[in-house]
C-alpha cells in the first residue's frame, strides 16, 4: 500500500446545476453521487480501487447507509468533501463522509457499510483480505457509531405509488442499478416534514437510512411502496426478486 494515500481524503467542489434540484439546492441524488465519487478518489490509487478489483473479478457494493442532512448547499457553492475508512469487521467495511462549507461547518454527513463481491457469483468475500494495509481513521462522521438492519412495518401489502424500468441509464459499472437511483426514486415521492419556504431545500434537517437487500439487474422493474407516520416515512422498493431495498426518513433531531 502506498504511503501517499492519506487516512482522510479531501477535495473541494463547486456545485453544478446537475448536482441540484428545482430549488437550485443540492439534491439527494447529487449528494449520494458526490459521496460515491469521493470514495473512488480515495481508493482508486490503491489495490482496492475499481480497476484493481475488477481485474480480479471483484467489486465494491454499498449495502447500507445512514445520512444526516443539516443544510443542503446551493448551486455554485464551493464545498469541501471528506471521506475516510473506519476499517472492517471481516465482511463489512465502514466508510464515513462529510460535506462542509468553506468555514468547515458540517452540512451533510454519512456513515456507510460496503462489501466486496465476487462479480461472477455475486456473493461477498472477506473485505479484510483486501484492506489489511488500507489506512483507517476511527472518528465517525454522524451520530451513529454503529447501526444495523432497519426494522420496518410490513409494506409489501401496500400498493406501489410509482414504478420505473431499470434502463441502461440507471445501471452502473457493477452491472446493477446504482444506489443513488434508489434515492432519486424515493426523493421524488418524499413529503417534507415541515413547511418549506420558497426557494429552500425540502431536505434540510432530515435523517435517513437505506438498506440495499437484493440488487436490481438491467430491464427489471423497481416499484416503490410507502407508509407515512407522524414520526417517519418508510419506503420499500421491490423488483422481480422481491424486496430490493428498505428505507426510513425522519426529521433530524
Amino acid at each position: 500500500m502506498s504511503t501517499s494515500v492519506p487516512s482522510v481524503h479531501q477535495h473541494t467542489l463547486t456545485l453544478a446545476s446537475y448536482h441540484c434540484d428545482r430549488t437550485d439546492h443540492l439534491s439527494l441524488w447529487g449528494l449520494c453521487r458526490i459521496f460515491q465519487e469521493a470514495s473512488a478518489y480515495h481508493t482508486d490509487p490503491t489495490p482496492i480501487g475499481y480497476a484493481q478489483l475488477i481485474a480480479q473479478d471483484k467489486a465494491w457494493v454499498l449495502i447500507r447507509m445512514y445520512y444526516e442532512i443539516h443544510t443542503m448547499p446551493s448551486m455554485t457553492d464551493n464545498v469541501i468533501v471528506r471521506t475516510w475508512s473506519r476499517g472492517t469487521d471481516g465482511l463489512i467495511a465502514t466508510r464515513e463522509f462529510q460535506l462542509l462549507d468553506q468555514q468547515e461547518h458540517p452540512l451533510c454527513s454519512a456513515t456507510t457499510h460496503w462489501v466486496i463481491i465476487d462479480t461472477n457469483s455475486r456473493r461477498p468475500v472477506r473485505a479484510t483480505d483486501h484492506m489489511a494495509e488500507f489506512p483507517s481513521y476511527a472518528e465517525p462522521a454522524t451520530s451513529r457509531t454503529s447501526f444495523s438492519k432497519l426494522r420496518l412495518p410490513d409494506l409489501s401489502n401496500i400498493a406501489p405509488i410509482a414504478s420505473i424500468t431499470a434502463f441502461d441509464s440507471l445501471i452502473d459499472h457493477t452491472q446493477h442499478v446504482n444506489n443513488a437511483e434508489y434515492i432519486r426514486l424515493i426523493g421524488d415521492h418524499l413529503v417534507p416534514f415541515v413547511p418549506v419556504a420558497p426557494h429552500s431545500s425540502p431536505y434540510n434537517h432530515m435523517a435517513f437510512q437505506i438498506d440495499y437487500l437484493v440488487e436490481t439487474q438491467p430491464a427489471d422493474t423497481l416499484s416503490l411502496h410507502c407508509l407515512a407516520t407522524p414520526e417517519a416515512q418508510h419506503f420499500l422498493i421491490t423488483n422481480s426478486k422481491g424486496k430490493s431495498a428498505i428505507a426510513s426518513f425522519s426529521p433530524l433531531c
